[in-house]
C-alpha cells in the first residue's frame, strides 16, 4: 500500500494559498516565516526570539509596499496587493493600491481595490487602515466619484459613514439622496 505525504492528503481538503510562481514569490514566502524560533545578538548576548504571525505580517507588508512604490503595471500592483490580502488581510493591502494609483490611475477602478477600501473604511478614524483608505480615495478622485458614493450605504457602520460623509462633504460631492445618511450617522 502506497503512503501519501501529509501535504498531498491535505491539499484535497484544505484551501492553502498557492505560492506565486513569478517574480514576487520571495514576498509570498516571506509570510510563511511565522512560528519560527530565531537567535539574535543583542547587547553582546545571544537571545532566542519567536516570530509571531503578526510580527512577520508587518515586516512582510512593509516589503510588499516598498516593492509597489513606483510600480506602473496594473497586473503587478494587483498581484502584490493579493499577496498581502491572501496572507494577512485585505485592509492591509490598501497601501499597495495607494502606491499603484500614484503611477497608474487604472488601479482606482479595480474591484479588489474597492473591496479592500470598503473593508478599511470600517476602522476608527486614526487607524492605519482608514488613513490608507482615505489616501486612496484622494489619489483616485475624481475617477472614483461614483464608486465612493456607492460605498455609502444605509447599513454601513458608523466609522464607514463618518469617513465617507466627511470625505464627500470635503469634496462638496455628497449627493442629496445620501445627506440623510450622513446626518443620521
Amino acid at each position: 500500500m502506497r503512503r501519501l505525504p501529509l501535504a498531498a492528503l491535505l491539499s484535497c481538503c484544505i484551501a492553502t494559498p498557492a505560492l506565486a510562481a513569478g517574480k514576487f514569490s520571495d514576498l509570498e514566502k516571506c509570510y510563511q516565516r511565522h512560528g519560527q524560533v530565531e537567535e539574535v545578538q543583542k547587547d553582546g548576548k545571544k537571545i532566542t526570539t519567536y516570530k509571531s504571525e503578526g510580527d512577520v505580517a508587518v515586516e512582510c507588508n512593509e516589503k510588499v509596499v516598498a516593492k509597489a512604490k513606483g510600480e506602473k503595471d496594473l497586473k503587478n500592483v494587483n498581484e502584490l496587493a493579493t499577496i498581502v490580502g491572501r496572507n494577512w488581510n485585505w485592509q492591509s493591502a490598501v497601501p499597495v493600491y495607494v502606491e499603484g494609483a500614484k503611477k497608474n490611475k487604472a488601479v482606482c477602478k479595480e474591484k479588489d481595490a474597492l473591496y479592500a477600501i470598503d473593508l478599511a473604511l470600517s476602522s476608527p478614524k486614526d487607524h492605519m487602515h482608514s488613513t490608507s483608505a482615505l489616501a486612496f480615495l484622494g489619489a483616485c478622485w475624481p475617477e472614483n466619484k461614483d464608486a465612493v458614493v456607492a460605498l455609502l450605504k444605509e447599513d454601513a457602520n458608523s466609522y464607514h459613514k463618518e469617513h465617507l460623509c466627511a470625505f464627500l462633504n470635503g469634496k462638496k460631492a455628497l449627493p442629496a439622496n445620501k445627506q440623510a445618511l450622513c446626518k443620521a450617522g
